[in-house]
């Protein structure tokens, strides 16, 4: 295996035990309420569909060995698009932040 895709796989490897250390001690509510978290985590779900994608294209065989590698690279892309575009799904471009503008000026 070459050193760069060790290092891929370490950074997985160390994305997804973040992920399950946080998941497994915050709720569903601390993970909405809590920016830094949710931003962390969130970093971490792309940091693995990265890897995976760089793999794809440097050791495919190695890719062909996890399993739902499709599945988890199209979450980070799909992750990519909320991020790009929070709350717009289902809703019309005017409403695609739940706040205004107005509501931002408090000065």
């Amino acid at each position: 295996m070459q050193l760069r895709s060790a290092k891929l796989l370490s950074d997985i490897q160390r994305s997804c035990s973040f992920i399950i250390e946080q998941a497994s001690t915050r709720t569903l509510e601390d993970y909405e309420q809590n920016l830094l978290v949710r931003s962390a985590i969130e970093r971490h779900f792309e940091i693995i569909g990265e890897a995976l994608i760089r793999l794809t294209r440097s050791a495919p065989e190695t890719v062909g060995q996890i399993s739902n590698a499709s599945q988890i690279i199209g979450f980070r892309h799909r992750l990519d698009m909320m991020i790009l575009t929070p709350r717009s799904y289902g809703r019309s471009s005017s409403e695609s932040f739940p706040f205004s503008e107005t509501k931002l000026n408090t000065s």
